[in-house]
């Protein structure tokens, strides 16, 4: 540690996982009234403190998959969020582009969840100052990191290099580019991200093709419709597969999905959970609320029609409740634990075959934006195609191969939504792979920062790097909900005792 005090933190990236940590963090000091021992830096590339890249879109039609009341940045208060729309209605109905219409169990719009992390930030800051913690803000970015005697140097891409005691990691892997060749064309659009903004300049008339088919993907097409495109979209993806479908958020609780049943089938986490015990929860949970037998294969593999099952969805959820959707929200607690509770080698099972259609499952789509898509499927200005072997660019267009039809596809324009990068050697971060590359943290089996669960420390060849915490997409391997929201907030309580301690 460093001999002078006050506690030097770094909180790298202030999206939704930093802007946790930095609010609850400070809660945390002033409850304890021991303001003045720390000093805590935030570092953001983009100079935005709170919303990141999940939620900084400015469209007010990009609307969330995940039910308000849950969302809470608050610990110990998770319908935070939705007490605070409520009660602050005249202030972000001003912040929208037209009024928002809202109800508990509707979507709202991803634009209106950013302002509320930014405004729930720079209130932190405030309660800050006012209680004497040192706060200083960067909009930096970091690139290197060095370890020393005392503690830690990091090295920025604008700023001088300045000492820390504490890192607290808590960045994205970034963008998925599968062609990074490409994105230096002009009519290469990467979603979501800054090119959002510059979809108005695209044609009406001009052919479109959209890689991927998740939520990223699902706002593209209905950010081209909003803007009047009549041109032909295409939507490239593996399986051609649209999300789910669902038209409001209800939970409901859960009879055998639920951390008592968990534990007692696994006594208390001496035993590995199976894949044949994990079936047969997720069966028993089915068969209490739809009263009837679920065919789990029929949930596993990729429907050979993925439209018709689209259109059956809409129909089935429209202006419903579906019970076993509802209960499967309500996993948002056990679902870390469940992946805690399973062997190695049935989480790499679950990785390779099953993950992708899991998460269509369990992220689903808005009913109203699932509409918008199918008229325009069913008015022939948009299709759906099943991968891809290679795409090149000539002339200012780019002519995509299809792998299983052998069709060639000509396009004006090309629009990246394949979603953020789901490895470390995928990613384009730099000091992320400077961590790992010096020694100070260890890639886990799916290629994700090693982290202590309970400390949420990185771990260093099968040592803990001291006082190198890790938070959000970074820890998926150790917990695959590390992106929600309440999962978030709760695996900050263990970072915030870690540094109170230290």
């Amino acid at each position: 540690m460093l001999s002078h005090s006050p506690k030097n933190i770094a909180i790298l990236g202030a999206g939704a996982a930093g802007t946790a940590l930095f609010i609850n963090l400070i809660d945390h000091i002033i409850q304890i009234g021991n303001s003045t021992n720390f000093k805590i830096t935030v570092i953001e590339k983009t100079g935005i403190f709170g919303p990141g890249l999940a939620y900084s879109t400015q469209l007010d039609n990009n609307l969330l998959n995940t039910p308000a009341f849950d969302l809470g940045i608050i610990h110990g208060y998770k319908t935070h969020f939705w007490s605070w729309v409520v009660e602050n209605e005249s202030l972000w109905q001003a912040h929208c582009q037209k009024p928002i219409f809202y109800e508990r169990n509707t979507p709202l719009p991803r634009k209106l969840y950013g302002f509320y992390l930014q405004t729930m930030f720079h209130n932190a800051k405030k309660k800050a100052a006012k209680a004497g913690i040192l706060i200083k803000l960067m909009a930096d970015e970091a690139v290197d990191i060095i370890k020393n005697q005392q503690g830690y140097n990091l090295y920025f891409k604008i700023n001088p290099p300045q000492d820390f005691d504490i890192i607290c990691c808590c960045l994205g892997l970034g963008k998925k580019t599968r062609y990074p060749h490409l994105s230096q064309q002009s009519n290469y659009f990467a979603f979501p991200g800054e090119d959002e903004l510059h979809f108005s300049t695209i044609p009406k008339t001009a052919k479109v093709a959209i890689l991927g088919a998740r939520l990223s993907a699902i706002d593209s097409i209905l950010l081209l419709a909003k803007n009047k495109h009549n041109g032909e979209i295409y939507s490239i993806s593996r399986t051609a597969t649209m999300p789910n479908v669902i038209s409001k958020h209800v939970k409901y609780p859960r009879h055998y999905l639920n951390k008592s049943y968990l534990l007692a089938l696994t006594k208390n986490g001496e035993n590995f959970l199976t894949l044949k015990q994990l079936a047969m929860l997720i069966k028993k949970e089915y068969r209490y609320y739809e009263k009837k037998n679920l065919k789990l294969k029929s949930l596993l593999i990729a429907n050979k029609k993925p439209i018709v099952k689209f259109r059956y969805d809409i129909i089935k959820v429209n202006n419903k409740i579906r019970s076993w959707q509802a209960a499967l929200y309500a996993t948002n607690d056990v679902v870390n634990l469940i992946w805690r509770l399973l062997a190695p080698e049935a989480k790499q099972v679950i990785g390779k075959y099953y993950m992708r259609l899991f998460q269509s499952q369990r992220i689903a789509m808005p009913l109203c934006n699932a509409k918008k898509i199918y008229q325009l499927y069913r008015n022939k200005k948009l299709s759906f195609h099943n991968d891809h072997a290679h795409i090149e660019h000539a002339n200012n267009k780019f002519f995509i191969t299809m792998r299983n039809k052998n069709l060639s596809i000509s396009v004006d324009y090309l629009i990246d939504a394949a979603g953020l990068t789901q490895s470390i050697a995928e990613s384009s971060n730099q000091f992320i792979k400077n961590l790992v590359s010096y020694g100070l943290a260890t890639p886990d089996q799916f290629d994700f920062i090693s982290i202590n669960p309970d400390t949420m420390q990185a771990i260093n060849n099968k040592s803990l790097s001291e006082n190198i915490y890790v938070l959000g997409g970074l820890t998926q391997g150790t917990y695959i909900a590390s992106n929600l929201m309440e999962s978030i907030v709760e695996l900050s309580q263990n970072i915030i005792r870690n540094i109170i301690q230290t």
